[in-house]
């Protein structure tokens, strides 16, 4: 007998939730499922051992409206423009849509940029040294490519209230970036 084309386990059909819930329930001897194995958060959701295709969708419709909105965000350390943009590129095609470049070192907004359409993936910036002509050049860059300004997403990050929260101090240089 040929099986090589035949789906594993064929034979058997899918157990359904209550199935499983009975068996865990004789396994626990009288044990309360609730007690034993269902988990609660600091905000009291409630969660459980196992979920099936049904839960699923149940919690997939009910996202709202803000679903679309959702960013998922990959760090990129930039050494380079041109190993920043490799690694974003790559991340694109996984499916991330936000970038948050660290950028420390004077590089090309323009080569780091190449490819990525701004138009539709968030990118953001945590700047070291260089912000300012790194911010100047980054607006000088989006006028060039962005169709509707309301399409641009991301942040710029100075590390000011940061830095201010773990040391007292401010930063007076990006202060003045902040006021060009």
């Amino acid at each position: 007998m040929n099986t090589n084309n035949d789906k594993l386990f064929s034979d058997f059909s899918p157990a359904t939730k209550q199935e499983w819930i009975e068996k865990v329930n004789t396994d626990l001897k009288g044990e309360d499922f609730n007690r034993k194995l269902v988990w609660k958060n600091l905000n009291d959701l409630n969660f459980q051992p196992f979920y099936d295709a049904n839960d699923a969708l149940n919690y997939v419709t009910k996202t709202g409206v803000n679903a679309s909105n959702l960013i998922n965000y990959i760090g990129i350390d930039v050494t380079t423009a041109s190993q920043g943009n490799k690694e974003a590129l790559q991340a694109i095609n996984e499916g991330v849509t936000g970038l948050v470049f660290k950028v420390d070192t004077n590089i090309s907004v323009v080569e780091l940029l190449e490819h990525i359409n701004i138009n539709s993936i968030a990118v953001s910036f945590k700047l070291g040294n260089n912000a300012l002509k790194f911010a100047i050049d980054f607006f000088a860059y989006v006028e060039q490519n962005i169709t509707e300004s309301a399409h641009l997403k991301g942040f710029i990050d100075l590390g000011l209230i940061s830095n201010y929260l773990t040391t007292g101090g401010l930063m007076h240089p990006f202060l003045k970036l902040l006021k060009a």
